[in-house]
């Protein structure tokens, strides 16, 4: 394996999906702002934390959609310029784990930011916690994508279909156990408890889920037939 070649698909694919990301937060901040702005004129009362919520929700669709269209606009081209298909995996899992970085310090400062609203400190266990969790389930949610653009690269009609239902499947058992660990510790219900059972089945899930998506993928990789 080539280090410069995967530091070279892990700066590329960063900064292509980087400037996707901030194109993301701006009309996202954007249409909060318009909405709040909405609100505060016809007096109706906005809560805080249906802004962390929205914010949350919004991100794992866009991680989805990059990451579909990230594997299924890149591969071939990076194997066409000599790019193995592990150096490409390598690379772009780097790249994912950094872009999901990003989010997780941005999902962090809008929490910290609500609590302050509310008058809450916040304590660096409660904040090392959220980001640990953020980060795993951004890199998930990624990943799902990741694997629906390999899986319409890969396959024809019936495998995309599997797929497919695949993909939905992981999402509903995330979304189960997200709604009962991680909007806790949004919250503020799971603070201080960080083996709470919530979070177990959170982290438990996710993890499993994270680590099947991402051998998958790597191991169908290795078979994609690439027409020149």
């Amino acid at each position: 394996m080539n280090n410069k070649k995967v530091s070279a698909v892990t700066s590329i694919q960063f900064f292509r999906n980087f400037k996707f990301s901030v194109i993301f937060l701006f009309v996202y901040a954007l249409v909060v702002a318009g909405l709040t702005v909405l609100l505060y004129m016809l007096n109706i009362p906005m809560d805080v934390f249906y802004q962390v919520d929205t914010f949350v929700i919004s991100t794992k669709v866009f991680l989805i959609l990059v990451g579909a269209i990230t594997f299924y606009s890149t591969f071939k081209d990076y194997i066409l310029q000599g790019v193995t298909r592990k150096e490409f995996v390598v690379g772009s899992l780097t790249a994912i784990a950094i872009l999901c970085l990003f989010f997780t310090i941005v999902l962090t400062g809008v929490y910290i930011f609500v609590q302050h609203i509310k008058g809450v400190t916040i304590g660096v266990n409660d904040t090392i916690l959220l980001m640990a969790v953020s980060l795993l389930i951004f890199y998930t949610y990624y990943a799902i994508g990741w694997f629906l653009g390999m899986a319409v690269l890969k396959y024809r009609f019936f495998g995309r279909f599997i797929s497919f239902i695949f993909a939905i499947t992981a999402i509903v058992i995330m979304e189960i156990t997200t709604n009962i660990g991680f909007s806790n510790l949004i919250e503020g219900t799971a603070r201080i408890q960080p083996l709470s059972i919530p979070l177990v089945y959170n982290l438990l899930s996710t993890v499993i889920i994270a680590f099947l998506i991402t051998y998958y993928v790597y191991s169908k990789a290795k078979k994609i037939y690439i027409r020149v």
